[in-house]
C-alpha cells in the first residue's frame, strides 16, 4: 500500500483513490484510519465517500428481493449484446440468433455465510463464455438453494427476459434464444422437481431410477412418448396430488423455461461420475483389506497402496482419515485432482488382488476418454450415443443396478440428444461460473469489513 503510495501525485485523483481502494477491498474505517492516523495526501473519507454515491446513482438496484441485489437484467443483457454485435467481425454475414444462457450457483463463503452468484453468458461468444470474465453477473443472494427462497430471484428474472425476444442493432433484428444452466439441486429445485435421491430423479425426463439401467428404452428429452418431462404432465400432478404418481414433479416450475432448454453441465458430470468410480474403487479396496472403522496402514495394505500412488504417481498429496466416516477414507479430492488420478491410476497394473481390476481399469480410462473428446468437441451424436451406451453396459457388468446415479444416467442416456440439439455443449460449462465464485470468496476474504452490511 505505503509503495503505491509513494507513485501517486501529491493530490491525486480522488475517483483513482476510490478505484484502488474498492480493488484491494479496504474498508472505510481502515482508509479512514490510514489518512487520518498518518497525515495521508489523499482525499477524505467524506470526499471518497460523495464520488461513490454519485457513481452508485448510475445504477439501478433492486430492493424487493430479500437478501439480494439485482441489476437491471434486461439493460444488463441489451447492454452486452449490443457490444457484441458492435465487435463481431462479418457482422453483415450473421443472422442469429444470439443466445444467452442464465447460470447460477452456490458457494460458502465462509463460516454461515452462502451466497448464489446469477450471471448470464453470451454464447455466441464461445470461448469467452467459458470464462469468468464472460460470466455477466446480474445479481447476488443471501439464499439457501432451496424452492421457497428462490420463487423471488427467478420470478425477477422471468419478469425481465419474458418481453426481451429480439433486439435491434444497425437497423436490423437479431432474435435471442434463452438457456439455463446450473448444477443438479439448483436446476432440480428451480424446475419444481424432486431432489436426486427421489424415484424419479432426473431433470430431463420422468423414468423411475430402477430404470435407468435399460438404455434401450431410449429416454428422450423432447418426445413425450419416450418418458420426456412436459409442462402440462407436471401443472396437471402438482395441482392435482391425490391418487397419482409424482413423477418427481413436486411444486410449479420456477422458469419459463422448456426442460430441454435448462442444459446438461458438463463440469458437474465429470465430477460427480468420477466421485461415484472412486467411492466404488475404494470400497472394493476396504472390503480386500476388511477394513471396518478404524484405519491402519500397517495392516491395510492395498489402502495403503492406494494413497501412496496417489502421493507419487498422481501427485495428490492426501492422508487417509483415523477412521472410516461415512463411505469416505479421506479428503474430497478438487476436480484437477481426479483428472490427475483418472490419468495416472493404473488399476489393471497396480491392483491386480481387486476383483474386476481390468474391467475396472477399462471402465475408467473409457470414461475419461469420452469426457476429453467432448471437451475437444470431436465426437458426433452418434459415437457419443455409441460410446456412452458402451460404458453403461460396461458399467453393469461390474456393478449392480443401484449404483447407477442420475449423473451418470443424464451422460449415457441424454447427452448425445443435447449435442444434437444444441452442438457444442462445451458451451454450457458452469466452469466460468465456479471461478467467479472462487473470485467472490477471495475478494470476501481480503476485505478488511467483513460486516454483513457489506455484501
Amino acid at each position: 500500500f505505503f509503495d503505491i503510495l509513494e507513485k501517486l501525485p501529491l493530490f491525486p485523483d480522488p475517483r483513482k483513490v476510490l478505484y484502488f481502494k474498492d480493488l484491494n477491498c479496504i474498508s472505510d474505517y481502515v482508509y479512514h484510519s490510514l489518512v487520518s492516523d498518518f497525515n495521508l495526501p489523499l482525499p477524505t473519507l467524506y470526499r471518497i465517500k460523495q464520488i461513490r454515491q454519485a457513481l452508485n446513482s448510475n445504477f439501478k438496484l433492486t430492493d424487493h428481493i430479500p437478501f439480494s441485489k439485482f441489476v437491471d437484467i434486461g439493460a444488463k443483457i441489451i447492454f452486452h449484446l449490443n457490444h457484441f454485435l458492435k465487435n463481431l467481425q462479418n457482422l453483415d454475414d450473421f443472422n442469429g440468433p444470439l443466445k444467452v444462457k442464465f447460470s447460477a450457483d452456490g458457494t460458502n463463503i465462509g463460516r454461515n455465510l452462502n451466497l448464489i452468484n446469477f450471471t448470464f453468458t453470451i454464447l455466441n461468444e464461445s470461448d469467452k463464455a467459458k470464462t469468468s470474465s464472460g460470466n455477466y453477473t446480474i445479481g447476488i443472494s443471501q439464499l439457501d438453494e432451496e424452492y421457497n427462497d428462490l420463487k423471488e430471484p427467478l420470478n425477477y428474472l422471468n419478469d425481465q427476459i419474458k418481453n426481451l425476444k429480439e433486439i435491434n442493432f444497425n437497423n436490423k433484428t437479431y432474435k435471442i434464444e434463452y438457456f439455463f444452466c446450473s448444477d443438479w439441486k439448483f436446476t432440480a429445485a428451480s424446475l419444481g422437481l424432486y431432489a436426486a435421491s427421489s424415484n424419479h430423479p432426473c431433470i430431463w425426463c420422468n423414468a423411475k431410477k430402477g430404470d435407468f439401467w435399460d438404455i434401450d428404452r431410449n429416454f428422450s428429452i423432447v418426445d413425450f412418448s419416450l418418458n420426456a418431462r412436459n409442462d402440462v404432465e407436471h401443472k396437471s400432478i402438482v395441482n392435482n396430488k391425490k391418487g397419482k404418481e409424482n413423477l418427481g414433479y413436486k411444486n410449479l416450475n420456477l422458469l419459463d423455461f422448456e426442460y430441454n432448454r435448462c442444459i446438461i453441465d458438463t463440469l458437474h458430470l465429470f465430477l460427480r461420475i468420477s466421485d461415484k468410480l472412486l467411492d466404488l474403487f475404494v470400497k472394493e479396496i476396504c472390503l480386500e483389506d476388511d477394513v471396518e472403522n478404524k484405519i491402519d496402514l500397517s495392516k491395510h495394505k492395498c489402502l495403503s497402496k492406494f494413497f501412496s500412488l496417489l502421493n507419487t504417481e498422481c501427485k495428490v498429496k492426501v492422508e487417509p482419515f483415523l477412521y472410516v466416516s461415512g463411505d469416505k477414507v479421506c479428503r474430497d479430492f478438487t476436480g484437477p485432482e481426479k483428472l490427475k488420478i483418472f490419468n495416472k491410476l493404473e488399476i489393471s497394473k497396480e491392483f491386480k488382488e481387486i476383483r474386476n481390476n481390468e474391467l475396472i481399469n477399462k471402465l475408467w480410462k473409457d470414461f475419461l476418454s469420452i469426457y476429453n473428446d467432448l471437451r475437444e468437441n470431436t465426437l458426433t451424436p452418434q459415437l457419443t450415443e455409441m460410446k456412452t451406451k458402451q460404458l453403461m453396459r460396461l458399467f453393469l457388468s461390474i456393478y449392480i443396478k443401484s449404483h447407477i446415479t442420475p449423473y451418470i444416467h443424464a451422460f449415457c442416456s441424454h447427452l448425445h440428444q443435447f449435442q444434437r440439439l444444441y452442438g457444442d455443449i462445451n458451451l454450457f460449462s458452469l466452469q466460468g461460473l465456479e471461478k467467479l465464485n472462487d473470485q467472490t470468496t477471495t475478494q470476501y476474504f481480503k476485505a478488511s469489513n467483513k460486516k454483513v452490511k457489506t455484501i
